[in-house]
């Protein structure tokens, strides 16, 4: 088999994403999930006729694999997974996150003016761990998704930040990287991703997630390939941080978006660039 096939076929089983039991808590039959809420759809600009793009790369300590060919049944904000149980989890203790999240979050999505204390802060970044667990369900330890549905809430090795990006295009967006990482003394690499980085974008808020055990140590900030700073703001909501966030802040620009989301990438690289020296 051709050598990029191969590869093609590796990245679109290792994210496959529907599943006959429930993520969380095991029982059958799976229903669908709105990657984004159907509450958001409201809140964004005009419906996409065309169906959305989808770009597959996986960041290992030695090689990058990719795939650019492969598209959605439809447009990204229709994105749903079956993967959930309807009444225990759908319909249940996720419906409460999403619930909390609607009057918090609608504010900031249409960039309006607003305080987000530390609860508001809580109930953004449980919904957005939630929903990329959902989506990346294939890359996150069974342990650690029901550890989320009984705590309710993000476990340490979860950050998320948010951002104010007026004028970004398309909305909805979601750009993810995920990668292998493997610690100093541990010999060959990983075959699945162990972290990844995830951006969403809804309209005029940004959200970015990381997932990344606590044992590695990067020490990385939010700069990208040549060392850019942002411009505007990004602001870190979890771990709480115990401070209320007059909304909006200074506002991302395009090249600050593409900063964000490629930050955790090049530090991991400048980590593995040392560790060969």
């Amino acid at each position: 088999m051709d050598y990029h096939v191969e590869v093609k076929l590796s990245l679109i089983e290792k994210t496959r994403r529907d599943t006959l039991t429930c993520i969380f808590c095991g029982a059958t039959p799976t229903t669908r999930e709105h990657v984004f809420s159907e509450w958001t759809h409201a809140l964004m600009g005009p419906r996409e006729k065309l169906r959305a793009q989808q770009f597959l790369s996986f960041q290992h300590p030695d090689r990058t694999d990719f795939t650019d060919d492969l598209r959605f049944p439809g447009p990204l904000r229709d994105w749903q997974i079956k993967c959930v149980c309807e009444t225990k989890c759908n319909n249940g203790w996720m419906r409460e996150i999403e619930n909390a999240a609607i009057p918090v979050m609608t504010p900031l999505i249409g960039g309006q003016q607003t305080i987000l204390s530390p609860a508001d802060q809580k109930f953004i970044a449980t919904w957005a761990v939630l929903k990329v667990t959902v989506a990346h369900h294939n890359f996150i330890p069974p342990v650690k998704r029901k550890q989320f549905a009984s705590k309710r809430e993000p476990q340490a090795e979860w950050s998320v930040w948010i951002g104010y990006c007026p004028g970004h295009e398309p909305s909805p967006a979601w750009d993810s990287r995920p990668f292998t990482l493997r610690k100093p003394k541990e010999p060959g690499g990983l075959g699945s991703p162990n972290c990844h980085a995830s951006t969403l974008i809804l309209n005029q808020l940004l959200i970015h997630v990381v997932n990344i055990e606590k044992d590695f140590s990067l020490g990385w900030t939010f700069r990208g390939r040549g060392g850019s700073a942002l411009t505007g703001n990004i602001i870190p909501i979890w771990p709480p941080t115990n401070i209320s966030v007059h909304w909006p802040p200074r506002p991302l620009t395009e090249q600050d978006v593409d900063v964000v989301s490629s930050s955790l990438y090049w530090a991991i690289q400048r980590v593995i660039a040392r560790r060969r020296r």
